[in-house]
C-alpha cells in the first residue's frame, strides 16, 4: 500500500502543474488582448472623431462604432480553405528542397549571374513552377515528415474557431454600412479615419483635377493606345537585348498582357488636416497596370542613386539634426525654423529636369551595380512617363505632365528630379545660386525643413529666389523663431542647439489597433512598445518625454490596452541611457537573404505552424551541410493578414450606385487560385450579402434566366450547399449551375469571363444545333418547344425551361497565366460535378 502511494502523488503533482501552466497562459493571453471598449461606454462625440460625415445621412451609434474600430481592425474570420493551406504547405516544403538541390550543386560563384538572379527574385513575385517532391537530404526529409504528421493530426472544426470579436449588433451595422450604394467611403490622407462623401461630391472633387487638360487628356481609343504601348516595350526589349540584366524572365515579365493588365485606377483621399474644405490628394494606382512591371524595373535602378540631401524617414532626420548640432554651425546664431512645401510636386516636375537628373545619377553608379546601361533605363523611364494611363468612372485618361502618385518609380523619379533643387541650394555657385544659404536643408519628397541662421529679410530674399528657379515649381513656406512642424516632430531650438519633440496633427485620432482584433498576439503586444519607442525617440528633452508619456498612455488605455503592457513599454524606454541608440543606423543582416518563411492565412482554425516548426527545427542541425543551407532560425511562419474594416468599406475603384462587383464582398481576396480538391466547409460566419446576385441590367437578369439565391441544391443527392461569396453575373472566373426546370436536369459549367458572354454562346449553340456541351445536347435531343422566330420570343421560351445559378467565383493573381487559369477552372468544375 505504501509503495503504491508515491506514484499517485507524483501524478497529482504533474497534473496540478499542468493546470497552473494553462491558467497562466490564459491569463497572459487575456492581458495581451485587453478589453474591447463597449458601445454603451463611449459617447457619440468620442466615436465621431474617426469619421468626417460630409453627407446628409445620420449615423446610428452602432454605425459610428464600426468606424471607431478603425480601418486596421480585423473581424474574426470563418473556417479557412483547407486546400489553400495545403497548397501553402507544399510550396514551403518545395522551397526548402529547392534550396538544398540548387545550392548543393553549384558549379562555382558567378557574380554577374548572382546579381541578375537577385534582381529577378526581388522584382518578379511568382511562385516557382517546378516542385520538388523529395530531396536526398535525410535531415530535411525528417523535418518535413514530422511537420506533415503534426498537420495531419489537426482537423479544423467548430471548436477551433475563436468567439466573434464584435457583437451581433455591430456586425449587423457593418453589413448595413457595406450596403451603402450612394455614399463613397474614403480614408484620411494622413492619419486614421474615414470620410463619408456623396457620389456627386466625390466626382466633383476628382473633376477638379481631371478637368485640367494641361495635366490629363481623355483617351478616345484605349485599345490602339495599349497596342502602341506593348509595341514600344517589345521594341525596347529587342533594342537592349544585350544588356546584362535583360534575361529571359525580365523580357517576358516587363511586356504587359492585354488579358491580365488594364489601365490604372484613379482615386482621391481627402485631407482631414485641412478643414473645412478638405482638399483631396489625387492618386493613380499602378497595380495591375500596363506599365507596372516596367516602372518597377526603373525604380530598382534609380534606388541606387546617392542623394545627399534627401530625408528617408524620421530616424534619418534625427541623425541629421544630431550632425548639425555637432558641427557647431549654429554657434552664436539665432535660428529661424522654416517649413517648406512644394505644391503639387509630382504633377509639376519639369520633364527635362527630371530626365537630366536621372541620367546624371545613373551615370554615377559603380560598375558592379550596372545591370542596365543608363540609356536603357532612361528609355524605359520615358515610356512609363509617356504612357501613364488610368481610368475613372468609365473614362480613361492619359497624364501629359509630370509624374503620377502611384506607379512604382514615381517616388524615385521625384527624388532624383528634385535633387537638382537641393544641389542648387547647398552647392550652387554665387552667380546662379541663392543670395544666402541655409545652415541646414533636408527634404523628404515635397516637405522640407530648413534652419536659417540669417535675418528675416534674407530669408524672404532666399524664398523669392527659390520660387524663380522654374515656373512650374511653387514653394510655400512657414517660418518662426519658436519652431515648426516637420514630419511627426516639432523642431525648435534652445540657444544654438536644435531639439525635437513628438508632434501629431490636430486631426490625428490616435486610433491604434484595438487589441481584440484578429491579429497575432505579438502584433498586438508590440503596439504599446512601438508607441513608447516613438515617444522616447522623438523627444530630445526629458521634460517633453514625461509629459507626452502621460498623454499617449491615455490614448492606449482608451483603445482597450491593458495597463500592465503600457507600463512595461514606457518603463523599458524610460531606462534607456542614450536615446540616440533608438535611431542609430544599424548594419544590415546579410543572412536575411536565406529566409524561407511558411506563408499562410491567419486563422485560429489552422494548425499552429509556429509551434510545430519550433518543435522540430532542431532536426535541421543534425546535418552540417544542411545547417549551412537551411538554418534552423531561417524557417518560420509569416501570416497573411485577414480582411480588415478598411478593406471591407474602402474601395479605390469608383463605381456608380447600382453597379456591383465581386470585390465588394466581405471575403478575403485570394492571393493564389484555390485548389480544386477543397471540400465545401460550412462557414461559421459567411460573408455578408453572400450569394448569387443579379445586376438588373443585362439580358440574363432581365429575362429571368438568373436565379438570385444564397444556397443551391443537387437533384440527385438532395444535399444543400451555401454560396459563401458575393457573386454577380458581371464577375469573372465563374462556376455556374444550369437547370432545366422541365426535366429536372442540371449542368455545371465554367467561364473565365462573365456570365452574359458565356450564356450567349450556349443560346447560339442551341439555336444553330452545335453540340458543344451536355446542356446543348439535352435541348437538341429533347423537344422543349422553343420559338426561334425572333430574339424576344426565343429568350421568352427558353427562360421558361432554363435557369442558371452562379455557385462560385475564383480569384487569381495578375501574374497567373491564362493556361493555369483554365486548368484551375476546369479542375474546380470537375469538383462541383462530382458533388452535384
Amino acid at each position: 500500500y505504501v509503495d503504491n502511494a508515491k506514484p499517485v502523488k507524483k501524478r497529482r503533482r504533474r497534473k496540478r502543474k499542468k493546470i497552473n501552466r494553462t491558467t497562466s497562459h490564459r491569463h497572459q493571453r487575456t492581458l495581451i488582448k485587453g478589453t474591447l471598449p463597449k458601445v454603451e461606454d463611449l459617447s457619440m462625440e468620442n466615436m465621431s472623431r474617426t469619421v468626417v460625415n460630409l453627407t446628409d445621412k445620420e449615423l446610428s451609434k452602432e454605425q459610428l462604432y464600426v468606424f471607431f474600430l478603425s480601418h486596421k481592425f480585423a473581424p474574426t474570420p470563418p473556417l479557412p480553405d483547407l486546400s489553400r493551406f495545403e497548397n501553402d504547405l507544399c510550396r514551403w516544403f518545395s522551397k526548402m528542397r529547392a534550396k538544398v538541390v540548387f545550392d548543393s550543386f553549384k558549379c562555382g560563384p558567378n557574380k554577374a549571374d548572382k546579381r541578375v538572379t537577385d534582381m529577378e527574385r526581388c522584382l518578379i513575385k511568382t511562385d516557382a513552377s517546378r516542385t520538388f517532391e523529395s530531396c536526398k537530404n535525410p535531415a530535411l526529409e525528417a523535418f518535413i515528415k514530422c511537420c506533415r504528421a503534426e498537420v495531419d493530426l489537426h482537423r479544423p472544426t467548430q471548436k477551433f474557431v475563436s468567439p466573434d470579436n464584435i457583437a451581433a449588433p455591430i456586425r449587423a451595422a457593418l453589413k448595413e454600412v457595406k450596403g451603402w450604394k450612394d455614399i463613397v467611403i474614403r480614408p484620411f490622407d494622413k492619419g486614421v479615419g474615414f470620410f463619408l462623401l456623396s457620389e456627386e461630391d466625390y466626382i466633383q472633387r476628382i473633376g477638379v483635377h481631371l478637368n485640367d487638360r494641361s495635366v490629363y487628356s481623355i483617351v478616345n481609343n484605349v485599345d490602339d493606345l495599349v497596342v502602341e504601348l506593348i509595341d514600344k516595350i517589345s521594341n525596347w526589349t529587342i533594342e537592349f537585348k544585350d544588356e546584362l540584366g535583360m534575361s529571359k524572365k525580365i523580357k517576358e515579365w516587363v511586356i504587359p498582357c492585354t488579358e491580365l493588365n488594364q489601365p490604372g485606377n484613379m482615386y482621391l483621399n481627402p485631407k482631414a488636416h485641412k478643414p473645412p474644405l478638405y482638399p483631396g490628394r489625387m492618386i493613380t494606382t499602378g497595380c495591375g497596370s500596363y506599365i507596372e512591371n516596367l516602372s518597377a524595373l526603373t525604380a530598382y535602378e534609380l534606388k541606387k542613386a546617392t542623394l545627399n540631401y534627401r530625408i528617408i524617414d524620421t530616424p534619418h532626420f534625427l541623425r541629421k539634426i544630431d550632425s548639425l548640432n555637432e558641427s557647431s554651425i549654429l554657434l552664436g546664431n539665432e535660428v529661424i525654423h522654416v517649413a517648406i512645401d512644394i505644391s503639387n510636386m509630382f504633377t509639376n516636375i519639369p520633364r527635362d529636369m527630371g530626365i537630366r537628373q536621372c541620367t546624371k545619377h545613373l551615370n554615377k553608379r559603380s560598375s558592379g551595380d550596372q545591370l542596365f546601361s543608363t540609356e536603357c533605363i532612361i528609355s524605359a523611364l520615358e515610356i512609363t512617363l509617356d504612357y501613364n494611363i488610368a481610368s475613372f468612372n468609365g473614362i480613361t485618361y492619359r497624364q501629359e505632365r509630370g509624374a503620377a502618385m502611384g506607379p512604382k518609380n514615381s517616388c524615385e523619379y521625384a527624388d532624383c528630379a528634385m535633387d537638382k533643387i537641393d544641389i542648387l541650394v547647398n552647392e550652387g555657385d554665387l552667380e546662379y545660386g541663392p543670395p544666402h544659404r541655409p545652415a541646414f536643408w533636408g527634404r523628404l519628397r515635397d516637405d522640407i525643413y530648413m534652419a536659417w541662421p540669417g535675418t528675416v529679410e534674407e530669408l524672404l530674399q532666399f524664398m523669392e529666389w527659390l520660387n524663380s528657379i522654374h515656373p512650374n515649381l511653387l514653394f510655400t513656406y512657414d517660418y518662426s523663431r519658436d519652431g515648426v512642424e516637420f514630419l511627426d516632430t516639432y523642431v525648435y531650438a534652445v540657444g544654438d542647439v536644435v531639439h525635437t519633440k513628438l508632434y501629431s496633427k490636430p486631426s490625428d485620432t490616435h486610433c491604434y489597433l484595438i487589441p481584440t482584433s484578429c491579429h497575432r498576439n505579438h502584433v498586438v503586444k508590440n503596439i504599446p512598445f512601438g508607441v513608447a519607442r516613438r515617444v522616447r525617440q522623438n523627444n530630445s528633452e526629458d521634460t517633453n518625454f514625461l509629459e507626452q508619456r502621460e498623454v499617449y498612455t491615455r490614448y492606449l488605455l482608451a483603445r482597450g490596452y491593458h495597463s500592465s503592457f503600457k507600463e512595461d513599454a514606457f518603463k523599458r524606454f524610460s531606462n534607456i541611457a542614450n536615446r540616440k541608440n533608438l535611431y542609430t543606423l544599424k548594419d544590415k543582416d546579410e543572412s536575411t537573404a536565406c529566409l524561407i518563411p511558411m506563408v499562410m492565412d491567419q486563422n485560429p482554425a489552422l494548425p499552429n505552424m509556429g509551434g510545430i516548426i519550433h518543435k522540430y527545427k532542431h532536426l535541421l542541425n543534425l546535418d552540417p551541410a544542411l545547417k549551412k543551407l537551411v538554418r534552423a532560425d531561417s524557417v518560420f511562419v509569416s501570416h497573411r493578414k485577414n480582411q480588415t474594416i478598411g478593406g471591407m468599406l474602402v474601395h479605390n475603384k469608383y463605381r456608380a450606385s447600382g453597379t456591383v462587383s465581386s470585390d465588394r464582398d466581405g471575403g478575403a481576396t485570394a492571393s493564389q487560385f484555390l485548389e480544386p480538391d477543397a471540400a465545401i466547409l460550412p462557414a461559421v460566419r459567411e460573408a455578408d450579402n453572400a450569394g448569387c446576385h443579379a445586376c438588373g441590367k443585362c439580358y440574363v437578369c432581365k429575362q429571368s434566366f438568373l436565379s438570385p439565391c444564397s444556397k443551391f441544391s443537387s437533384h440527385h443527392s438532395k444535399q444543400v450547399f451555401p454560396i459563401t461569396k458575393y457573386i454577380t453575373c458581371q464577375s469573372n472566373n465563374l462556376i455556374y449551375l444550369m437547370e432545366c426546370r422541365t426535366c429536372k436536369q442540371s449542368y455545371v459549367g465554367y467561364t473565365t469571363s462573365n456570365l452574359p458572354k458565356r450564356f450567349s454562346n450556349h443560346k447560339s449553340h442551341i439555336k444553330k444545333g452545335i453540340r458543344s456541351c451536355k446542356l446543348v445536347n439535352h435541348f437538341l435531343d429533347i423537344d422543349h418547344d422553343l420559338d426561334f422566330s425572333s430574339v424576344a420570343l426565343y429568350n421568352s421560351s427558353l427562360s421558361t425551361h432554363l435557369s442558371v445559378i452562379i455557385v462560385d467565383a475564383l480569384e487569381f493573381k495578375p501574374e497567373i497565366s491564362k493556361v493555369d487559369r483554365e486548368k484551375a477552372m476546369e479542375a474546380r468544375d470537375g469538383f462541383y460535378q462530382t458533388q452535384l
